[in-house]
């Protein structure tokens, strides 16, 4: 009885959610749907694994596959590791509202904003989207510091985009909400969205109406490369799986045998097998060696871990997933190591060219998503506290000291009017106000 109960809510939960859920969002020829109607199945029926990169599983292999987390993860734990200031307009480091402190502390029961941060980072770099979605209570239609409940970073993989059947033309769209719906989050159950709260973020430029305008994941461009990590974990497996042998078991005749059917008698066969397997293996108190009477010969049909070369293989994909990403292959943990110097290079390149584009990019997206922009704020990543900048800020120093004395020199031989020498001043004086430069 309890089975077939499974069976009967397994089939009714089947017809009122996954069924309508295709079927309504097919109208307009939206066959990815039936492609995640099928994933869910396979889901449904205990079928988990995974052989091919694809759009729809990109974050659960970002999240599972080391050679594809550990470059992810170095991005985004460098970024939310940063201090955020709130700024005013002129670059001064100001108190926020009190409701925007409060946010900043605990924007959500589940989360600090580092872990937003850090969340924001990871799935746009995962899955080619982040959402990030402000809470306000349902009666009030405005936005403002003062009216935010909580700030949610939502897993990607787990928003669906319903478009609207009715829209303008793509060069008509003035609004984000003129062609979507509503925002469905699956994580908890199934809650709708307004399209207004959600700052939805991406990676690659937009797809068309039939993806839902999500972009597709970065990691596409090593897609190749990802497909040959699983293909070689997965041969790995099956030989370590296997005891790191596979092949055919036989009666050692010296070759002397009298017709084929005696060479692979299968009741001979059988009764060798079942001997092995019932006391003989690696669980249990079975004993790793056995002794037969009957003279063996095997026959090896799997390769071993040595033909495979499977460290030479994941170094390879591994450096070209970390490359496309911005991380130097001085800061993967390989079996090699890497110098000081090398390191220290990666890790100044990494910030020079990865992780200040980003902390910009997502402190101007938290800063709409907190309203801060709505009363002139603006939340600022700072990096003073970062040393490998520091060499930076160190040269900048000399050369703008260098600048100060030319320009001295130059008004002391009448070359340069003093009000010009000012106005240089106080560009100097707005580069290192709060020590940003």
């Amino acid at each position: 009885m309890a089975k077939d109960g499974f069976i009967s809510n397994t089939v009714r939960r089947f017809a009122e959610n996954w069924l309508p859920k295709a079927a309504e969002t097919d109208v307009d020829g939206n066959w990815w749907y039936w492609v995640w109607l099928n994933d869910a199945c396979m889901r449904a029926y205990g079928e988990n694994h995974i052989e091919k990169f694809n759009h729809r599983n990109a974050f659960f292999l970002a999240s599972h596959l080391s050679e594809i987390f550990f470059p992810i993860d170095a991005i985004a734990d460098r970024v939310s590791s940063l201090p955020f200031d709130v700024v005013n307009e002129n670059g001064e480091i100001v108190d926020p509202p009190e409701n925007i402190k409060r946010l900043i502390d605990q924007p959500n029961v589940f989360s600090t904003f580092t872990e937003n941060m850090y969340n924001s980072v990871f799935y746009e770099l995962a899955d080619g989207n982040n959402y990030i979605y402000t809470k306000t209570p349902r009666s009030l239609k405005g936005l403002s510091p003062d009216t935010i409940s909580s700030i949610w970073v939502l897993q990607p993989d787990q928003v669906d985009i319903k478009i609207k059947h009715t829209r303008p033309s793509y060069f008509d769209i003035t609004d984000k909400s003129d062609v979507i719906e509503k925002y469905t989050y699956q994580k908890f159950g199934s809650d709708d969205i307004d399209p207004k709260h959600i700052i939805h973020e991406r990676s690659l430029p937009l797809g068309d109406y039939s993806s839902g305008l999500k972009s597709p994941s970065p990691l596409i461009a090593v897609e190749k490369n990802i497909n040959n990590l699983l293909a070689v974990y997965s041969a790995r497996y099956k030989v370590y799986v296997n005891n790191g042998s596979a092949g055919i078991l036989t009666k050692d005749n010296g070759g002397n045998y009298n017709s084929l059917e005696q060479a692979v008698d299968p009741v001979k066969r059988d009764d060798i097998i079942k001997d092995i397997l019932n006391r003989n293996g690696l669980t249990g108190d079975k004993k790793l060696w056995t002794v037969s009477a009957i003279p063996l010969k095997f026959i090896n049909t799997l390769a071993t871990i040595k033909d495979l070369q499977p460290f030479d293989e994941t170094y390879a994909d591994a450096l070209q997933i970390a490359g496309i990403l911005g991380v130097d292959k001085d800061l993967i943990p390989m079996k090699e190591g890497t110098t000081f110097s090398n390191k220290e290079q990666a890790e100044k390149a990494i910030y020079q060219n990865v992780i200040t584009g980003i902390a910009n990019d997502k402190a101007r997206s938290f800063t709409k998503a907190y309203a801060l922009d709505k009363i002139g704020l603006k939340f600022q990543p700072n990096f003073k506290n970062v040393s490998v900048m520091q060499e930076d800020r160190k040269k900048s120093f000399t050369g703008d000291g260098i600048l100060i004395d030319n320009v001295i020199k130059l008004r002391d031989s009448s070359l340069v009017e003093s009000d010009d020498l000012m106005e240089i001043f106080k560009k100097l004086i707005e580069k290192y106000k709060d020590g940003q430069a």
